[in-house]
């Protein structure tokens, strides 16, 4: 000891130096751990997702239906009284089997009703089997079908050998399953969506305490880094799960173009009330998270087990943010938004009509236009006998009119035009329906997209649209809506394409239609919207010049996760 004193050299100097080369060894050995660890979960989880999406129940007849347009219905609700219309599954089949995929339904407390049939006809169903992928997990064919049915509604049915015999007495026969049955499909559903999670979720916490006892580091003002950026990941990968579920769940496939085009437009007048509750709650887990996280730093740095803790949390967030990017894509069909909008297509050299190119012959007594948008509605609220998806017609009153009338269909029954992208979310059909040009990036300019609107020709000005048409014919034109027209350039449209007087939200205020503090959830209802239109159309009608009035209804559209 005292030779190494008089030659100058510090044992504790060389002691300290094996301890740091050994904590950057074990530094080193612990990032390609979290990468490994990083992939390996990410694949797992991912894996599952797939198969979960994947998931469906297929029910098969004894007899081929094919060259008919049959539709099959699978109900869910908690309680047998309970069945509703929003909550339901429908597809259409022509062969021996009917598939739902049933990876969003909630087994564990819904039980489900199947109405293998839209209307009276005599068939026998053989199987029913839930697969998960390419799969068969859980059969039930032959005679056990009977044993898990609980009540029959609409049909006569005899249990054979193949399974059950049915005659339908009037149209939608019924099979009310037993909660057994639920419970079954539940099981599978457990496997995929909690207990991978589960054996992931344990994986990752025995790393975590592995690598926190082992990673040991003194500290340094420098660590502040390592804690802004775990802080970091961490509150952007709560807030990507938070709000993928979120949507998943309260507004199932919303068109990815709907989402982008939000982004861009305006967003005066969207009344953000019924998601207060959802921000609020949404901010407060990422404060709580937030705090726990610098409270579990703080307790292992004083025993210098800070640094380990701060590797295994990043590890953790990139894991979450990557796997809800994915499920945000897939969800949204990312993918298929991008290829739809950067293919190429000679759609419009081949097939559009610029209405300028036309010259269009009115009579010499020009006819009025009112044109009512409903908000929300469509053909499937009508009942299967008359075309559409439901048990009960909703809109009889609409259907009648429709068949007495012009519409999509061949007089019998009701059918309607195909759903593009673009033209499914309310601005995106108001402009299809009026220029026959949905909404998407590879149409819409960003320079339009992102502007301001607030000149009167800003929005599509390539277009010729229907407004345009009656414009230059002379006619007085009016939007009537209850709500904000600024809403996603809706103003802008109707301005710049015909001139259009905007009769929204502000206008009935400053009409003192409304009293100045009157708000009810977007606007006013459509209750006063009929009652304005009627007044607007004996003024518009006193005039010497013919008239479109254009309006737009509101109380259809839901709120939250509710009709």
């Amino acid at each position: 000891m005292k030779i190494l004193d008089n030659l100058g050299i510090d044992k504790n100097d060389d002691t300290n130096k094996n301890t740091k080369t050994n904590n950057k060894r074990i530094i080193s050995i612990f990032i390609v751990v979290d990468i490994l660890l990083i992939l390996a979960c990410c694949f797992i989880i991912i894996y599952c997702m797939r198969l979960s999406d994947s998931m469906r129940l297929n029910v098969y007849f004894g007899e081929s239906h094919a060259g008919q347009s049959n539709i099959a219905q699978l109900f869910y609700a908690e309680n047998p009284d309970d069945f509703s219309e929003n909550d339901v599954l429908t597809e259409v089949f022509e062969d021996d089997m009917v598939s739902f995929y049933v990876n969003e339904l909630d087994f564990k407390n819904d039980i489900i009703r199947l109405d293998p049939f839209n209307r009276k006809r005599e068939f026998s169903i053989t199987k029913i089997e839930l697969l998960i992928g390419e799969h068969g997990v859980f059969t039930v064919k032959g005679k056990e079908i009977k044993s898990y049915v609980d009540d029959i509604k609409g049909m006569k049915a005899e249990v054979t050998d193949d399974g059950l015999l049915c005659k339908s007495k009037k149209n939608n026969p019924r099979l009310i399953f037993k909660k057994s049955f639920s419970k079954q499909i539940y099981r599978w559903y457990l496997l995929l969506n909690r207990a991978v999670y589960v054996v992931v979720g344990i994986l990752l916490v025995c790393i975590g305490i592995i690598e926190v006892l082992q990673v040991t580091k003194e500290s340094k003002k420098t660590d502040i880094f390592y804690v802004i950026i775990t802080e970091l990941l961490m509150v952007i990968g709560t807030i990507f799960v938070y709000a993928v579920r979120y949507f998943e769940n309260h507004f199932g496939q919303v068109p990815f173009g709907q989402l982008i085009y939000h982004l861009h437009t305006p967003l005066d007048g969207t009344d953000v009330s019924s998601y207060i509750d959802v921000i609020v709650a949404g901010l407060v887990i990422v404060l709580l998270l937030g705090i726990l996280n610098l409270i579990i730093y703080k307790l292992l740095k004083k025993k210098c087990l800070h640094f380990g803790y701060v590797l295994w949390m990043m590890s953790v967030a990139v894991v979450i943010i990557s796997c809800s990017c994915y499920r945000f894509i897939e969800h949204f069909e990312v993918v298929d938004y991008y290829h739809y909008t950067h293919e190429s297509t000679t759609l419009y050299e081949d097939n559009y009509v610029d209405g300028r190119d036309i010259n269009l012959k009115f009579p010499e007594k020009k006819r009025n236009l009112i044109y009512i948008f409903l908000e929300s509605m469509e053909v499937s609220f009508s009942d299967t006998g008359d075309g559409g998806a439901m048990g009960d017609n909703l809109i009889s009153n609409l259907t009648k009119l429709a068949l007495e009338n012009d519409c999509f269909s061949d007089g019998s029954r009701l059918n309607g035009a195909y759903h593009v992208s673009g033209a499914t979310y309310t601005m995106g059909a108001l402009a299809a329906q009026t220029s026959a040009v949905p909404i998407n990036e590879a149409i819409v300019s960003n320079e339009t997209l992102n502007g301001s609107w607030e000149s009167e020709n800003n929005y599509l000005p390539g277009v010729w649209s229907l407004g345009d048409v009656l414009e230059k014919e002379g006619y007085n034109q009016e939007f009537l809506i209850g709500s904000k027209g600024e809403f996603a350039g809706r103003s802008s449209y109707f301005k710049g394409h015909g001139g259009y007087k905007i009769e929204d939200y502000d206008a009935a205020i400053e009409e003192n239609r409304i009293p100045q503090d009157y708000k009810v959830w977007w606007g006013y209802e459509d209750e006063k919207l009929f009652q304005f239109a009627k007044e607007d159309l004996i003024s518009l009608s006193k005039e010497d010049k013919p008239f479109n009035l254009t309006m737009l209804t509101v109380d259809t559209h839901f709120t939250g996760d509710q009709l």
